[in-house]
């Protein structure tokens, strides 16, 4: 009888552990509470109006349609019997032969219970949709609002955290206040929008290098956003956030980006917790005490990864691979294996002047990683080349970098820095499938509050202006060209 391996959570490391086992003699079945594969790294684009929600989700069924061994069930796991080898999900039980735990991880509010009722969190779809018709909202109130010091409340944003996700937010806030919303409402003085991004350490992006993180601030800076260190959060009751030093700050939006934990599934396992609630697994990736229940991605807890790679795509990539490859072995009664996972690089996902360290590689400058056309971007630092082929929506799509004794070529699926929609197809195929609401929404529909539109982006204006001019010369300089050769053929000899 074939063997049932049931995969909890279609995020980065569940879809690629079953899209891995596709020629693996077991039957795959995913579950999860959503329908479809969430590009999380793009999210707070949705968050702040620069990408549709359909643009960075794909349908799990039709990622995995051609996959004979694939089944999809869209059930809410509540509990795990691991004795009696089943499931209690939302849509009744599931027995189970071999058990997958990906179920992802969820904001870690540190306890704070007054923030995470008050407060705006950014991990799903619905989360990202919330923030963006709220800060829309808020300036829609700022035009009602005759008192200087509400409206002042109301325009400011305050975002908490200085890790990748708390910055690109930061940034993308201020290029959506700065290059569309001060046009949509030319009434509002800009100088009354303040955004605020409140670290609790003394850096920011403490996992990348030091070069990387000046960089970063710099941009902060140049997109006017004011970066707090030593910011530790005390208080907030919706209408003012209150710091440890005593301070006091008006605002009627704080996002909360400072830190992520295991999903909330693993306290119902009754199983041994680490450090932000992650269940302890072995090399091979077992659950301790369990040989047919594995365990990847944000709920494990491996002993030997590097600090700066718990939590990321590029680690759950690494894990669906050796899973796949233990999971065979345990079918075919072989030995596990274990393997040592390593850090292929980090980057930010802004838009302009973005710090990006790849395979050791250091870019620092203007790239747009935003085209609607695949792109090379080369760059040369001390002899040594970095080629990036970007695609939409802004995933890297090949690395190969070139040195007096390197020559190598990485695929973004190697890499683990991206998935994206060059993974899964083209983004935007929802139709004809069950989603849940905040998808099903069509594009701009109820433009004034829950769309403003896709954001100006001075740079790529200037590149369709070049293109044009450059195609309106050739036109130019080719018509008489062709109009005399055809001239010439047609004269009598």
């Amino acid at each position: 009888m074939t063997p049932t391996v049931v995969v909890v959570g279609a995020g980065f490391g569940g879809l690629r552990a079953a899209r891995a086992l596709r020629r693996a003699p077991v039957q795959v079945v995913l579950v999860d509470r959503n329908n479809y594969h969430l590009f999380q790294p793009l999210l707070y684009q949705v968050a702040t109006a620069g990408l549709e929600p359909e643009e960075i989700a794909k349908p799990a069924r039709a990622i995995l349609r051609g996959q004979k061994n694939f089944d999809f069930r869209m059930v809410d796991v509540t509990r795990v019997d691991f004795a009696a080898k089943r499931l209690e999900t939302s849509g009744g039980p599931m027995n189970y032969d071999v058990l997958v735990l990906a179920p992802g991880g969820e904001t870690n509010f540190f306890g704070l219970e007054s923030m995470q009722r008050h407060g705006l969190g950014l991990k799903d779809i619905p989360d990202a949709i919330e923030i963006r018709n709220h800060v829309l909202t808020c300036f829609e109130q700022a035009m009602l609002e005759p008192d200087a010091e509400r409206r002042r409340a109301l325009l400011t944003f305050i975002v908490v955290g200085g890790g990748p996700t708390g910055v690109e937010i930061a940034g993308a806030l201020s290029e959506l206040i700065r290059l569309v919303l001060v046009k949509d409402y030319p009434r509002l003085n800009i100088k009354d929008v303040r955004i605020l991004l409140l670290e609790a350490t003394d850096r920011l992006l403490a996992a990348m290098p030091e070069r990387l993180r000046e960089a970063a601030g710099k941009t902060l800076w140049r997109k006017y956003v004011e970066v707090r260190f030593g910011a530790v959060v005390a208080d907030y009751d919706g209408q003012r956030l209150r710091l440890k030093s005593g301070e006091v700050i008006p605002a009627q939006t704080v996002i909360w980006a400072a830190g992520v934990r295991a999903s909330p599934l693993n306290a119902t396992l009754g199983l041994p917790e680490a450090r932000q609630g992650r269940i302890p697994v072995e090399p091979t990736l077992q659950v301790r005490g369990h040989e047919n229940v594995f365990a990847l991605g944000d709920i494990a807890f491996y002993p030997d990864v590097v600090p700066t790679l718990a939590g990321t795509a590029q680690l759950a990539f690494q894990q669906s691979s050796l899973l796949a490859r233990n999971l065979r072995a345990l079918v075919e009664g072989r030995e596990l294996k274990s393997k040592h996972f390593v850090e292929l690089g980090a980057g930010l996902t802004q838009q302009l002047q973005d710090p990006h360290d790849i395979l050791g590689y250091r870019l620092v400058g203007t790239v747009d990683l935003h085209q609607p056309r695949h792109r090379l971007i080369d760059h040369r630092d001390r002899g040594r080349s970095l080629q990036i082929m970007v695609a939409e929506p802004a995933a890297f799509a090949q690395f190969h970098a070139e040195g007096p004794e390197v020559r190598r070529t990485h695929h973004f699926e190697e890499a683990g820095l991206a998935v994206g929609a060059i993974h899964h197809g083209a983004a935007g195929d929802l139709k004809g499938h069950p989603v849940t609401p905040p998808l099903h929404r069509e594009r701009g529909s109820n433009r004034d509050v829950t769309h403003a539109g896709e954001r100006l982006d001075a740079f790529h204006d200037l590149a369709q202006f070049r293109n044009l001019t450059v195609a309106i010369l050739l036109f130019a300089l080719g018509l008489p060209a062709y109009l005399f050769w055809r001239r010439r053929d047609s004269t009598p000899g």
